[in-house]
């Protein structure tokens, strides 16, 4: 195939300015290009954190590299379909991963669709290495199979195996499980400043910061809404409704409940 020519994008996170990361991938997304897979594009720009390392920015490339290359889907509609790439920090894994999946690490993903839905991928070495896909649209995205009850999704990727820090190989240092925490519904529990968890595994969602009785969707429906701060830090509307009747908990000991 054709490998085009790649043009490094300046990368602006805040104030700092970065090249190397979208040659990065650009580098390695085409250099398969002999398989028959769709071609890579010649660039792709990752809003990462302005504190990010260099250590961090390496982590991420190539994590992001080997999502990219097991989701060609994304791959190669990015700049058409997909808008969006932005990632988090490499992190310590939330209890229910590192109990389901052993994981020791992990770096949280979101892709921005054209039509401004964001699909939701959290990438984790350890035990079983992969991807978590968030809501079957996310999974879907991909070609893989969503779980239809609103769960996570996991795909296994041995590329991940990089993110684990070694805890796992060493049963004394294991990531340790907590407490037995007691859980509500989110129905007659959302607060401000209340944390919300969604589905069988808790995942940790974001956390309530306003109301809008009269909220307008971008298509013009009018809907209850719930203003969410989600775990990345950005802001989104959601419709409140659908937080009440769907699998959404809080904690009890959480603070800020009434």
């Amino acid at each position: 195939g054709s490998r085009g020519s790649i043009r490094p994008k300046i990368i602006r996170t805040g104030d700092v300015t970065m090249r190397t990361l979208a040659a990065f991938l650009a580098l390695a997304l085409l250099a398969g290009c002999d398989d028959p897979v769709p071609p890579a594009p010649a660039e792709i720009t990752i809003k990462i954190p302005e504190q990010a390392s260099e250590e961090d920015r390496t982590v991420i490339a190539r994590a992001v590299k080997a999502f990219l290359t097991a989701c060609p889907a994304i791959a190669d509609g990015f700049g058409k379909r997909y808008t969006l790439l932005k990632a988090d920090l490499p992190a310590e894994p939330f209890d229910y991963q590192a109990e389901g999946w052993g994981w020791t690490r992990m770096v949280y993903v979101e892709v921005k669709r054209d039509d401004g839905h964001v699909l939701h991928f959290v990438l984790g070495g350890g035990r079983d290495n992969g991807v978590l896909s968030r809501k079957s649209i996310s999974a879907e995205a991909c070609g893989w199979a969503g779980n239809t009850d609103g769960s996570d999704t996991f795909h296994p990727l041995a590329e991940m195996k990089f993110l684990d820090d070694g805890r796992y190989e060493n049963p004394l240092t294991a990531v340790p499980t907590g407490p037995a925490v007691d859980w509500k519904p989110a129905a007659g529990n959302i607060w401000p400043g209340v944390r919300l968890y969604f589905g069988d595994w808790r995942v940790p969602t974001g956390t309530v910061v306003d109301f809008d009785e009269n909220h307008v969707t971008d298509s013009g429906r009018k809907i209850r809404a719930v203003l969410v701060r989600m775990e990345s830090g950005a802001l989104e509307w959601k419709d409140r409704e659908s937080i009440v009747s769907g699998p959404w908990f809080v904690r009890a000991d959480d603070p800020a409940m009434r």
